[in-house]
């Protein structure tokens, strides 16, 4: 299969097999190569689209250019009559956090909150970058949820993003801005090898490329089978959960898991907890909520917390030896919590939590804003250390 060269007209067929009327295409615009030339593309079929457009920019404050980066965004913006909006967050990494998920996770916070209904963020990432997404997944050991990489389209906030790029590489979009004279910001942290990403791109996708011409053809393909399969399975796991549900509303019966086999109890577990966590447990997390949680009742009661934070989800046990104050935890014997990361960091608790309970069903019920029970849960990492027993953590 020949390499697919970018156009103008390209973009307009991708956008056209999408057809969800939006009021807006935004554009997520760095000021790098692939972005402009989405930007580009997408402004010389604008009056093809019955769609406005605009350029969106998130300001990361992380390098000394920064400033000089938007201004160059804004001026181009200016040049292609579009409407340019920035948004300034603070992407500084925090304790045990990469800088790109760090980055990451504060571009996209910050978008999808102000993303309006119904609009769609237009991004840019291309064939070569999803490859390098399928590579890094399957060096983390992902299933095939995480060896999808990235998808075509998803929700955004209020409203969708779309990726009409992934059938295109770096080195076509390269062709389309020397083609049309476009002048762009090259980020001199992306010759930086100690990220991950980087170190794939520079020292091994060439190396690949070398030997096998289309690799990057051929991993995003592999991505799109592995999206089918945790389509069918995601759509499994939905058909089972019907069974599954115990009396009460958003109850799953633990007995009835318990009767699954191991792949089908996991492949449910999976998707239940991810509807009330938003992340998919690793395979150990979810071994240990197997064990601790579902087969706690012939150890005693088990307390799981599992608690998101930047994109992961921190999980401690902790295991008591009498039963669980009805008090303290309400009317089950096994628990499973949900708090917000900010509770184990001397701030208490901000914003709401979610109780998941336990008994002959699994039960999440949200309270807001009363504090967790303060019997498991402190202010103090320390006191929280001295009031559980055989405590321990791991990160998704």
């Amino acid at each position: 299969m020949g390499k697919t060269t970018f156009t103008s007209d390209y973009l307009l067929q991708q956008l056209r097999r999408h057809p969800d009327t939006v009021p807006c295409f935004h554009v997520a615009y760095s000021g790098g190569l692939d972005s402009h030339a989405l930007l580009h593309a997408l402004c010389a079929v604008r009056d093809q689209l019955d769609v406005r457009i605009a350029a969106l920019h998130v300001h990361h404050g992380l390098q000394a250019e920064a400033d000089h980066w938007e201004r160059h965004c804004r001026q181009v913006c200016a040049a292609l009559d579009v409407d340019f909006t920035v948004l300034s967050v603070d992407a500084r990494a925090g304790r045990g956090e990469s800088p790109e998920a760090a980055a990451r996770s504060a571009r996209y916070g910050a978008i999808t909150a102000w993303l309006p209904a119904r609009h769609c963020l237009l991004t840019a990432q291309h064939q070569d970058d999803q490859a390098e997404t399928l590579l890094l997944q399957l060096l983390r050991g992902s299933g095939v949820s995480g060896m999808a990489a990235m998808p075509e389209t998803g929700p955004c906030g209020a409203g969708i993003q779309l990726r009409p790029l992934l059938g295109v590489t770096r080195a076509a979009l390269q062709d389309y801005a020397r083609q049309h004279g476009l002048v762009w910001i090259e980020d001199p942290s992306n010759s930086d090898t100690a990220f991950d990403r980087n170190f794939l791109r520079q020292r091994v996708m060439p190396v690949l490329r070398e030997r096998w011409p289309a690799a990057s053809s051929s991993l995003s393909r592999s991505a799109a089978h592995c999206a089918a399969a945790s389509e069918l399975l995601a759509q499994q796991a939905a058909h089972e959960l019907q069974t599954l549900y115990g009396k009460r509303q958003g109850t799953v019966s633990a007995s009835g898991l318990a009767a699954l086999s191991g792949v089908r109890r996991d492949n449910v577990l999976r998707a239940w907890l991810k509807q009330h966590t938003r992340h998919s447990p690793s395979t150990a997390v979810l071994a240990r909520i197997v064990r601790d949680v579902l087969g706690s009742r012939k150890d005693g009661p088990v307390t799981l917390i599992l608690c998101p934070a930047a994109g992961d989800v921190e999980v401690a046990a902790a295991t008591h030896k009498r039963p669980v104050p009805v008090d303290e935890l309400g009317r089950a014997e096994i628990a499973v919590c949900v708090y917000p990361a900010s509770v184990f960091d001397m701030g208490g608790v901000a914003g709401g939590y979610r109780v998941i309970w336990l008994s002959s069903t699994i039960s999440p019920t949200k309270f807001q804003p009363e504090p967790p029970p303060t019997r498991f849960i402190t202010r103090s990492p320390t006191r929280w250390r001295r009031v559980c027993s055989g405590m321990y953590a791991s990160r998704l």
